[in-house]
């Protein structure tokens, strides 16, 4: 009796590979080098084959869509042209970080007949058990996001509380010491101030004049007004004076 030996197709892979900000860019634990040797490695051990154009890679926060993503949007054009059966990453958290994108972007490759493993998370996709493990590491990575938002946070409000200047550009009339990180009076815009406020104050002056007055008197404009793709930059409005 003749057996037919079929020999068995190996799956076709993508990898994914994403870092959000230039410190984990750089050679560590979350770095792109050691996602994509551990994650080779994986294919290689569960015998999927891994065409160098379908390694993907993006220097871009976990929290956006597909669509805000190059490389990732490249993948899903990829899957639409069914060049792979599943998807590989290191950790989930590199995927998303957020559980209703990872959830969608899971969903967007099942409806594709693409599977989704993790290097470092085992769990299948095809399962009930698999899919509620996805839900629980997309929970925690999610979770881990907000301890840092939070962490953050709280670091800004101690900032802060001391004197520290951590809002981005310094109010008009003021400068950034860099080195105490705290707001110091700049005298030349200070007498602009000043002076507004006596022509708004005691003269009783509308905004559009005090415009047209500062204006006339060609006073450099604030850096905030300062907006690209206008001719007229050092331009005092309205609602800058307001």
């Amino acid at each position: 009796m003749e057996t037919d030996i079929k020999t068995k197709k190996k799956l076709r892979a993508a990898l994914y590979l994403r870092v959000s900000t230039d410190e984990q860019a750089k050679e560590g634990h979350y770095g792109l080098e050691v996602q994509e040797e551990r994650g080779r490695s994986f294919c290689e051990s569960q015998e999927y084959t891994l065409a160098e154009e379908h390694v993907f890679s993006d220097n871009i926060s976990g929290g956006l869509p597909v669509e805000k993503r190059p490389s990732l949007s490249k993948l899903f054009e990829a899957v639409q042209r069914k060049e792979f059966d599943v998807v590989v990453v290191y950790k989930t958290d590199r995927l998303a970080r957020n559980l209703r994108i990872l959830v969608n972007i899971i969903h967007d490759l099942a409806i594709t007949g693409v599977a989704f493993r993790s290097v470092t998370e085992p769990f299948d996709t095809t399962t009930s058990f698999g899919k509620a493990n996805l839900n629980l590491f997309g929970t925690f990575a999610e979770f881990e996001k907000e301890m840092i938002r939070e962490r953050t946070m709280n670091g800004k409000l101690k900032a802060m509380k001391t004197g520290k200047w951590v809002t981005g550009i310094p109010p008009y009339g003021y400068t950034k010491d860099e080195k105490t990180k705290k707001l110091v009076r700049n005298e030349k815009e200070a007498k602009v101030v000043e002076k507004i406020y006596h022509w708004c104050v005691y003269d009783k002056l509308s905004l559009a004049e005090i415009e047209r007055r500062m204006n006339q008197m060609k006073v450099p404009a604030p850096y905030s007004t300062k907006i690209k793709k206008r001719e007229t930059h050092d331009y005092w409005y309205k609602r800058t004076i307001g």
